[in-house]
């Protein structure tokens, strides 16, 4: 008899028993699996209904409403859920605490932070939980260490729509933190060059890779009191021409011609950007506002509104100048910073256009902004997320979309079609693109 340590019911999904004999121990939200390793199913017969998509599969459940899941103990971060809020929950029978009239002496006990099986199941797929284990068991081979044979086989199997991806990051060092946080959680450590420049993570046995190319914002040319003394190039044209360019035998993936996933964002830097310009170039037709535009708590002016829309709109079409017009990208909406505040409110006008220009250009949005939002123990500093719940919940994002443009298809926590398990005509990427592309708007 083996033994599983699993994070939520949902990862029963990875294993299939022959056998009856399989012993399922609940403690608090999490599962012990006991199960025997010599009846394993073969992995061809986990999936063997033919991949169909519904309307209502093209659902990204992190835009739904939800609750986030992270634990009372924060050293335990990896169990750390989104739980859409699906018909089941609204229909499901009443909890015992909500009776009327209330039959106890004293105040309904409300203080259980664990969810039920049965809600946390429904929660997207932890790739992350997957990959983690997959790694310890890769090292614990090479190293001659006991383990798990057939549950490495397994996984091996199971993860085997990763192989030969690349992702390629254009964004800040938000992004770039949560890539270095990708590698520490398998154990890998990230390759990270001169600070604003290139960086990535490669995970070895899966020969899978994230870029980052810093982007320096939207401005168009370098001023001469740029905060930044050591950036040479600071529009993204030129830092492709001078950074990024000599970097492409490492970002194309397997077709050859781009990476299988972009994604990006910008705001930050922006934000400083127009806040300084004023601080430095006091005169101009305008000049009786900059007291105020030279801070940060401020919204947009409407000039550096329509500055950024369509700068923005010109870096996205020089992406697919570079990669093709078919070029997968995804734009990551902007987070607050740590202290919400008035300084936010140029953030939002930004995530606002963003929405709209992705929307036009035909990218999809990652909301993790949405579901960040008010974590403010979580961040390391004004502007970073730090290692822990929310970056847990950043990867599990960012994988379930390459699982999507590898031919996966998940649906209410259930992955309804692997892409390894037959070859398929199917392609969940341009099945939902346009409805993803459509909600682009949406949530803002």
């Amino acid at each position: 008899m083996g033994g599983i340590f699993v994070s939520s019911a949902r990862t029963l999904l990875l294993l299939a028993f022959a056998s009856t004999s399989v012993v399922v121990v609940t403690v608090g939200s999490s599962l012990f699996v006991n199960y025997p390793v010599s009846d394993c199913v073969p992995f061809s017969s986990l999936f063997n209904k033919p991949p169909t998509l519904r309307d209502e599969t093209c659902v990204d459940p992190y835009k739904l409403p939800g609750y986030l899941y992270t634990p009372p103990d924060n050293d335990n971060y990896q169990l750390t859920s989104y739980i859409p809020f699906y018909d089941s929950l609204y229909d499901a029978s009443d909890p015992s605490f909500t009776t009327y009239p209330w039959p106890g002496k004293s105040s309904p006990d409300l203080s259980d932070p664990h969810v039920e099986p049965e809600f946390l199941k429904m929660a997207p797929h932890s790739w992350m939980t997957d990959l983690a284990e997959h790694a310890k068991l890769v090292d614990a081979a090479a190293n001659g260490q006991d383990h798990d044979a057939p549950r490495l086989q397994h996984l091996d199997k199971y993860l085997a729509w990763m192989r030969n991806k690349r992702v390629l990051m254009i964004a800040d060092s938000v992004d770039r933190y949560m890539m270095v946080y990708f590698c520490q959680e398998l154990s890998l450590t990230a390759t990270v060059k001169a600070r604003h420049t290139t960086a990535w993570c490669t995970i070895p046995h899966l020969n899978f890779t994230i870029y980052h190319w810093h982007l320096a914002g939207y401005y168009n040319y370098r001023p001469n009191w740029w905060w930044q003394a050591t950036m040479e190039q600071v529009t993204f044209e030129d830092r492709y021409e001078k950074m990024f360019k000599r970097t492409l035998g490492d970002v194309v993936g397997e077709n050859g011609r781009a990476p299988d996933l972009v994604l990006y964002q910008s705001g930050l830097w922006d934000q400083v950007t127009f806040a300084q310009k004023y601080a430095h170039e006091p005169d101009g037709e305008f000049s009786s506002l900059n007291e105020q535009n030279k801070l940060m708590d401020r919204q947009l002016t409407w000039a550096e509104l329509r500055f950024y829309m369509t700068r923005q709109k010109q870096f996205i079409r020089h992406v697919k100048g570079v990669f093709g017009n078919d070029t997968r990208i995804v734009y990551r909406s902007l987070i607050p910073h740590q202290q919400l505040d008035e300084r936010d409110l140029m953030i939002m006008n930004m995530d606002r256009a963003s929405r709209i220009v992705a929307h036009k250009e035909g990218a999809e949005v990652m909301d993790w902004a949405r579901l960040v939002a008010g974590f403010s123990s979580q961040y390391k500093d004004h502007v970073h997320v730090d290692k822990g719940p929310m970056s847990w919940l950043y990867q599990n994002m960012l994988m379930s979309y390459v699982f999507r443009l590898a031919g996966g298809v998940e649906h209410l926590g259930v992955i309804e079609h692997h892409p390894m398990s037959y070859q398929s005509d199917l392609d969940p990427w341009l099945e939902c693109h346009d409805v993803y592309v459509a909600k682009a708007v949406e949530n803002r």
